[in-house]
């Protein structure tokens, strides 16, 4: 291998290591030669925060309680005769509707019949009787005063009493007790074939029913259930503690209760029905404090609006007396120990303390605390002192 040939190997194996190695010292050089960027102190502006402006309005109080319709009158209808059936409304069936005064069934009358019948002629004979009695009585008063003219026996000088033996007083006091049984006698029996024929005693409607045509029936033995349809009753069980936005249990007795709207949805569609507070139950639940708010709805079957069926589940919403002049946050913004957090103008978040007028499942309503335009803070903070530093996030 000659010199040339050997400078070409040399070189070819060298001048990659030396690019190599230049570049390596100028990286490194460059390195070196690198300054930090300047520092720049950014003030702290604190934690975002969302807020509401306090507004001060006139409220009305809505107590809202769930409860279950039921009918204000129910009866069993129970015949007070026995025997065969012998007519049956086609509207006493299950679920059907009965007008005021409609016959609901009819028993056999003929024993009845004869027993007036009977009855009439016992009348008859105890009045023959007291004819016959009186008769008698006349008779022997006449002969008294017949004895009475002739110079009279020593124990005929005094006239004996009106109802003696004498004037058969005892006998016509017997006849005419006799009179006065029969016709006792005849009132029952007419009594007894009138009850043969059970009408309905107010406009209701059918809960349930078991008897047919030609079933015998006895006396005493229910035979269906009605309930009225003028009127339905919801019970709503409430907190005692709300009573009084209600205007206290006195003022919740003798019909002239507060304003309801019972609600409910069915099929997509939301029902109301207008009703009012009538009474109270008489006692509280011990366990839960509840106390049973009873409204009535009238007409409750009313044609053009649903039906408000007995054992439906519905809403009530309350009508209350009105709080004057109370700030309505959401719930969340009253924090513990009954405080709200303020943004005052410099941007700094205040604790308060605030008076609460009254506190819903979404809302609380405050007397005092916060002013008129005040910003409200509504966000959670994990960490919060009074006068520090916040960002007020903007609307939207």
């Amino acid at each position: 291998m000659n010199a040339k040939t050997v400078f070409k190997v040399v070189l070819k194996t060298l001048l990659p290591l030396l690019v190599l190695g230049v570049a390596g010292l100028g990286f490194v050089k460059l390195v070196q030669s690198r300054q930090p960027p300047p520092k720049r102190e950014r003030p702290h502006l604190g934690p975002l925060v969302r807020v509401a402006p306090a507004r001060s309005q006139d409220v009305a109080v809505t107590v809202t309680a769930h409860g279950n319709v039921r009918p204000r009158k129910q009866l069993d209808i129970t015949p007070q005769v026995s025997g065969v059936v012998l007519e049956v409304s086609p509207n006493l069936v299950s679920g059907g509707f009965v007008a005021e005064g409609e016959l609901l069934l009819r028993i056999d009358p003929r024993d009845y019949q004869l027993a007036v019948e009977k009855a009439r002629a016992e009348g008859a004979r105890a009045a023959y009787e007291l004819t016959r009695a009186a008769e008698e009585a006349q008779v022997a008063r006449q002969e008294w005063e017949m004895l009475r003219d002739n110079p009279p026996p020593a124990f005929l000088e005094q006239p004996p009493a009106e109802d003696s033996l004498l004037f058969h007083g005892p006998q016509l006091n017997l006849a005419q007790a006799n009179v006065d049984a029969a016709r006792a006698r005849l009132a029952e029996a007419e009594l007894a074939l009138t009850r043969t024929e059970v009408r309905a005693p107010y406009a209701a409607r059918v809960r349930e029913e078991s008897v047919a045509l030609g079933q015998f029936v006895s006396a005493g033995r229910s035979l269906a259930t009605l309930y009225s349809i003028d009127v339905a009753e919801i019970v709503l069980p409430v907190p005692d503690t709300d009573l009084p936005w209600l205007g206290g249990e006195g003022g919740l007795s003798g019909g002239n209760g507060p304003e309801v709207t019972i609600s409910t949805e069915r099929g997509g569609e939301r029902h109301q029905w207008p009703g009012r507070v009538v009474r109270t139950d008489g006692v509280i639940d011990p366990k839960t404090r509840m106390v049973h708010l009873i409204v009535e709805v009238h007409e409750p079957f009313r044609k053009g609006r649903a039906p408000l069926t007995v054992g439906m589940f519905v809403r009530g919403e309350v009508q209350g007396r009105r709080l004057r002049g109370v700030v309505p946050l959401p719930r969340h913004a009253l924090r513990e120990g009954d405080t709200v957090w303020v943004v005052d103008g410099e941007s700094r978040l205040r604790i308060r303390g605030a008076t609460v007028a009254r506190v819903t499942d979404a809302t609380v309503y405050l007397s005092r605390g916060v002013e008129e335009g005040e910003r409200v803070v509504l966000s959670r903070l994990d960490a919060v002192t009074d006068g520090m530093a916040v960002r007020v996030a903007e609307d939207g």
